[in-house]
């Protein structure tokens, strides 16, 4: 996978577990001068904090720079009400459509068919709700961006 990250380029990361391929792209371009990384957040979900595995990394991107926020989701962690990576979505609302539609950034989704359906149907309602959009509308521009977009598909 190539990293085709610019300075103009902001984008946001979804996903659980596998998220760790592209931050560790991303991390590789920064560090080797490949590529510059834009704004840069991750929203990250797993179960409970003790199987956060990247804590470490997400700590290190943070500290030099190359993650500007982090949304951590938990969803069986005891004593925490239950998040998921869309909750954090719609509480980001605002600026996730400033960056996915005003900016042109990009939004990577990392994890299985149903979480990223998920944050899919999400992202649509930010559309709708944020950009004041039919649902065509937002459809629309979800298949812009999705056809826009570099992809890959990465087996770990």
């Amino acid at each position: 996978m190539q990293c085709e990250c610019s300075v103009q380029t902001d984008f946001s990361l979804a996903g659980y577990e596998v998220g760790r391929v592209i931050c560790s792209v991303c991390t590789g371009c920064s560090m080797s001068g490949v590529g510059t990384i834009g704004h840069m957040w991750l929203f990250f979900g797993c179960q409970r904090r003790t199987m956060d595995l990247y804590h470490e990394e997400k700590e290190m991107m943070t500290s030099r720079g190359i993650l500007g926020k982090v949304f951590l989701a938990l969803s069986r962690e005891p004593s925490v009400p239950k998040t998921y990576v869309q909750d954090w979505l719609i509480q980001e609302a605002a600026a996730v459509y400033h960056k996915m539609v005003v900016e042109g950034g990009h939004f990577y989704v990392c994890g299985d068919c149903t979480m990223a359906q998920d944050v899919h149907q999400t992202l649509q309602r930010i559309l709708m709700e944020q950009g004041n959009m039919t649902q065509g509308q937002a459809e629309g521009i979800m298949h812009s961006l999705k056809r826009d977009m570099p992809q890959e598909e990465v087996e770990i």
